[in-house]
């Protein structure tokens, strides 16, 4: 997978690698990728990388306080999305 827009990752976030959680910018749910997945350029910065629960789309950058955990409810839903139901 691919990141858009490139930001520094953040040293420390507040959701553990494979955290599902909604992005209030992008309006999507996605699983917090593991540090080892980051792309090279994202050293030492203030991001976290998101990957998407299903489909194909690309991982995206976020702002930690442009998260929070996901609810029920939306986790079913991009899951839906995602398989083309």
């Amino acid at each position: 997978m691919t990141a858009n827009a490139m930001h520094r990752r953040t040293a420390s976030s507040s959701y553990p690698p494979g955290t599902i959680v909604y992005d209030i910018v992008a309006q999507d749910v996605g699983r917090v990728a593991d540090p080892a997945a980051y792309p090279a350029g994202c050293v030492g910065c203030d991001c976290v990388l998101i990957v998407p629960l299903a489909g194909s789309d690309p991982a995206w950058q976020a702002e930690p306080e442009a998260l929070r955990t996901a609810a029920t409810t939306e986790i079913d839903a991009r899951l839906s999305k995602g398989t083309g139901q």
